[in-house]
């Protein structure tokens, strides 16, 4: 059969509010009339973007963040708190692999359509009960929640994670992991539960024999490497701790730290703390794969102490791949020169391949945003002279 390749520019970018981004570098660039995501994610050459931290509450989702001419729009909101969270995946419309299926949410549970979460009972379609929306791979997912409804859809309830699928069998997973900043037993339960439910949705997908890509911020840090702050501590008791090389066992002691900490390296390919039994290694960090021991490559800074003009910062923000595909992955950075946010941009580029075949006319998708948000296209209501 005839398979063709092609590159594509994967990126995530936590915007913290997609509305302020925008008045930064590099839109700082360019008059204020071109000044959209559209322009943005030209500029930045990406073809399949995830946004975190969207920061818009339903009502006021105007067509400049769901309605994009170059790319297709999906979009997860919290369904009761407002301005907080929100995660969207633009797919560039030109790319030759199409998007035929999008669902919301990572536990399934969740309604096809716009409607309220409220009355678990009174929700008719969920993506599981619907065989043509869902994308499958929920076995095993149920006992990380015991069983217990209410509890997923609270997981499912902050806008926090889209899946895509794509028709040549790749999956792509935009997410935003809760931070926990507080640091509540509660909160760390509702993290290590999202995580869970992650890569276990994950496993499955492989199982079924899928390519997946999970992007997004994290929040955790895979190594010692990639914390200033855990560096710094460790300097001042280690001494001897002099150029790249880090004690193993300091950067044992790191993950060990955090029940996240240890589960994420239990996921990656590239870990550099398996534990028999745990580990099952089948993602790649694909930044750190392209650059194995780069110090200070972090994505995410303090904006109160301005920690990121002297680089005092995190690496929270990833872009995993299958291992199987580890060949594909042709280049993967950050992008700290990206202004607006507390967090910067990480690409990765990678190769795919797909059959050659004459694609069917995109069909717009249920949860695609323009039908999802029921949303009207401004250059529509010009036409018709209304503002």
């Amino acid at each position: 059969e005839s398979k063709t390749k092609t590159t594509i520019r994967l990126l995530t970018f936590n915007v913290n509010s997609v509305s302020t981004v925008l008045q930064y570098y590099p839109m700082t660039r360019i008059p204020s009339s071109m000044r959209n995501l559209n322009t943005l994610f030209n500029w930045l050459e990406a073809d399949i973007i995830c946004l975190q931290e969207l920061k818009i509450s339903n009502p006021i989702i105007s067509s400049q963040h769901g309605i994009l001419s170059d790319y297709k729009c999906f979009l997860t909101l919290p369904k009761l708190k407002k301005n907080y969270s929100g995660v969207g995946i633009y797919v560039k419309k030109s790319l030759p692999i199409k998007v035929v299926k999008a669902e919301e949410g990572i536990t399934g549970f969740l309604p096809v359509n716009n409607t309220s979460i409220n009355n678990y009972k009174i929700i008719e379609n969920s993506y599981r009960t619907s065989d043509s929306l869902s994308i499958g791979g929920y076995e095993n997912l149920d006992i990380i929640f015991d069983n217990d409804i209410e509890r997923a859809l609270a997981l499912d309830s902050q806008g926090r994670c889209i899946i895509t699928e794509f028709n040549n069998g790749l999956i792509v997973i935009g997410c935003y992991i809760p931070a926990n900043s507080i640091f509540s037993e509660e909160g760390l339960l509702f993290k290590m539960q999202y995580f869970k439910l992650i890569f276990q949705r994950i496993d499955n997908f492989q199982k079924a024999g899928k390519t997946v890509i999970l992007m997004g911020d994290l929040n955790v840090c895979k190594d010692i490497i990639d914390r200033e702050e855990s560096l710094q501590v460790a300097n001042k008791y280690f001494s001897n701790n002099t150029g790249n090389d880090i004690d193993p066992q300091l950067n044992y002691e790191f993950i060990k730290e955090k029940p996240e900490r240890f589960f994420f390296n239990q996921q990656l390919m590239n870990s550099n703390f398996k534990i028999e039994n745990n580990y099952k290694g089948s993602l790649l960090d694909s930044t750190r794969y392209i650059h194995p021991d780069r110090r200070k490559m972090y994505t995410c800074w303090n904006t109160l102490t301005n920690a990121r003009s002297v680089n005092y910062g995190s690496r929270l923000d990833y872009i995993l791949i299958s291992k199987k595909h580890k060949n594909n992955i042709l280049s993967s950075d950050i992008l700290p020169e990206i202004q607006g946010s507390d967090h910067c941009p990480v690409f990765s580029d990678f190769l795919v391949s797909f059959e050659n075949e004459i694609l069917a006319e995109d069909k717009p998708l249920k949860f695609e945003c323009k039908t999802f948000y029921k949303l009207i296209n401004r250059d529509i209501m010009k036409m018709f002279g209304t503002k």
